[in-house]
């Protein structure tokens, strides 16, 4: 399996000038360390909750469809694996959040060509818990080649600019922000905790069954 980002978001989950405001800034002397602890913050909460704040699209490729795998040393040795990217219904499980769209859906053949599967055989349910869904009936194409043969793009985020990422995922990263911003080289994972960030996230974190 491989999950890559193919178009970074186009504006930023955290204004400079918001950053300042909340720190009650007033010059522009810090806003170049302002900005990397603005980077460094919103990259460790993505990373994290496998969460995109702004919109952003993101391409999947994996080896077989659920089910489809025929070997048993793959069932026992990578059975954490494959639980984190199908779940028990035979759905695929769309690795960041929140899902605006499944893009695409392609198989490639023995030249690495891509033969596009038509929306008319699957679905997808978006929000935190994204899926990518076979229509009841249907049976998965199968891949023409053994690794990688199975492409899904999609789009994730909460939209297209900072307004819309919510609240509580603002207000964490500015706490976060500003405890950084006081506690020079501070640790992010402690950062999260004594920031306060952490409980204001706990909506958010993806729990594993």
């Amino acid at each position: 399996m491989k999950n890559e980002l193919l178009h970074p978001p186009e504006d930023q989950a955290l204004t400079l000038k918001a950053v300042q405001d909340h720190l009650r800034i007033t010059h522009t002397g810090e806003d170049e360390t302002l900005q990397r602890l603005i980077e460094s913050v919103t990259s460790y909460f993505e990373q994290t909750y496998s969460l995109a704040l702004i919109r952003q699209k993101w391409g999947l490729w994996l080896d077989h469809w659920p089910h489809q795998d025929k070997s048993p040393w793959w069932e026992g040795v990578s059975d954490g694996a494959l639980r984190d990217v199908f779940d028990s219904n035979g759905g695929v499980k769309i690795p960041q959040r929140p899902l605006l769209e499944v893009s695409e859906v392609s198989i490639l053949n023995s030249e690495s060509d891509a033969e596009e599967w038509g929306r008319d055989y699957y679905r997808w349910s978006g929000g935190l818990e994204p899926r990518l869904i076979l229509k009841e009936g249907l049976i998965w194409p199968a891949p023409k080649i053994n690794t990688e043969g199975i492409y899904i793009s999609y789009i994730v985020g909460f939209g297209d600019h900072s307004f819309d990422v919510p609240m509580l995922i603002r207000h964490g990263l500015l706490e976060m922000m500003t405890f950084l911003y006081s506690n020079r080289g501070g640790d992010l994972r402690n950062a999260e905790k004594a920031s306060g960030a952490y409980s204001l996230w706990s909506p958010y974190r993806r729990v594993s069954l």
